[in-house]
């Protein structure tokens, strides 16, 4: 499970009671997980080559449209030296497991390449928050639109479609990987209509970091203005979206523990540095500067849940 944007620092954490009580209390917590590079489509890179950022980074100076899709995917060669070592493949072939993709695959588009083999024998990608069409390998033309599926919000969607997966395939006797990667809560972080009103009280942290800046800073934070009331309440105001999403990935991931005891489910937290640290140094809650050199960006956590090695 892979989430975009989630944190300790900010309160990233705080609110997903169902899921503390399950990975937390009956199971275990890495309170001090580091994740080595916390930016977009090199995390996500990362943990599905099994490779640090060194080994799949795109060698070109200035990388041809084929690689760059959007943001830091440009940074990764994911025809080379991602998709073809996506460790998924090797489960599915070498071992016999089911493969299934469920959300996010880089920053949206992949679309089961070619150069993946086939990795996940279920592909069912989308990202953003309501009413998104999929690309689907079980519908007809590879779309599926969720505008009247789980109300179309695709938090929903991609739990519901995951627990219908796991539900299929349950009883052959075949271990099973899941890949499951909601858009939460990564800006702009819309809530689901249900939990529109949640998280009334929620503020970002005013830890010793908010609206703190030092000349030593990198110059692209240490040149901005100190944040201002209106800029408090953005960010406040983002807070509270970002704990409202993750009630819905709360709801997802509990959804799929009531399933089969000898069935694995693994939680691992992503970090993303583009307008993630909202106060944090001084930036405001639309900022999109990289603010990676700072350890809150790369501290995240990681769960496992009981009964699990």
């Amino acid at each position: 499970m892979f989430t975009d944007d989630q944190d300790l620092t900010i309160g990233g954490w705080a609110n997903m009671n169902q899921t503390k009580q399950v990975f937390v209390q009956q199971g275990a917590m890495a309170s001090n997980w580091t994740i080595h590079t916390p930016i977009c489509a090199p995390s996500r890179s990362e943990l599905l080559s099994g490779r640090y950022f060194h080994n799949i980074k795109n060698s070109a100076l200035s990388p041809p449209n084929t690689l760059c899709g959007s943001g830091a995917v440009g940074h990764i060669d994911l025809d080379n030296k991602v998709y073809p070592l996506t460790f998924a493949n090797n489960l599915r072939v070498q071992k016999g497991y089911h493969t299934g993709l469920f959300g996010k695959c880089m920053n949206g588009g992949c679309k089961d390449p070619p150069a993946m083999h086939g990795a996940f024998e279920r592909w069912f990608e989308g990202t953003g928050y309501q009413n998104g069409v999929f690309y689907d390998n079980d519908s007809p033309d590879n779309k599926f639109d969720s505008k009247n599926y789980s109300g179309g919000y695709l938090t929903s969607v991609l739990g519901n479609k995951t627990i219908e997966w796991l539900q299929q395939i349950h009883g052959d006797g075949r271990p099973f990987f899941v890949y499951f990667a909601p858009h939460a809560p990564h800006s702009p972080a819309t809530p689901a209509a249900w939990y529109a009103d949640a998280c009334p009280d929620t503020m970002s942290p005013r830890n010793p970091a908010y609206n703190y800046s030092s000349p030593l800073f990198h110059n692209l934070v240490a040149r901005q203005p100190p944040l201002d009331a209106s800029d408090a309440a953005s960010i406040d105001e983002l807070a509270r979206k970002r704990c409202q999403t993750l009630l819905s990935v709360d709801d997802s991931y509990v959804g799929m523990v009531p399933l089969p005891a000898q069935w694995v489910v693994v939680l691992r937290n992503k970090m993303c540095c583009g307008g993630c640290r909202p106060g944090l140094h001084n930036v405001d809650a639309n900022d999109t500067r990289l603010l990676c050199a700072f350890h809150n960006n790369r501290h995240s956590p990681c769960h496992r849940r009981p009964g699990t090695s």
